[in-house]
């Protein structure tokens, strides 16, 4: 962890972290979800199952107005979501 620390520039974001090297600077990317340098842990995962949740709510509205594209969108976050929940071995969502 001392490795990381000294090596690595540590963006906080909302779901995780973004990793980056020091001379690249902090992250300044509004697809973290999708960055090859977001990184996330399990004291991330309730975030990740609310803000699952939230993406699910936004596909039956954007169903509710023919909003193909928004539909598209918003299926392609709950899919990385529930990627990375997979990938912590966390439940998507609390019983």
């Amino acid at each position: 962890m001392d490795w990381l620390k000294s090596n690595f520039f540590k963006t906080e974001l909302e779901l995780g972290h973004c990793l980056r090297l020091p001379q690249e600077g902090p992250c300044e990317c509004e697809l973290y979800l999708s960055c090859a340098k977001f990184v996330t842990t399990k004291e991330y995962a309730p975030r990740l199952r609310e803000r699952r949740q939230r993406e699910l709510e936004l596909v039956a509205d954007a169903v509710t107005h023919g909003w193909d594209r928004e539909v598209q969108r918003n299926r392609g976050t709950v899919r990385r979501i529930e990627e990375l929940l997979e990938q912590l071995d966390e439940p998507l969502a609390l019983a």
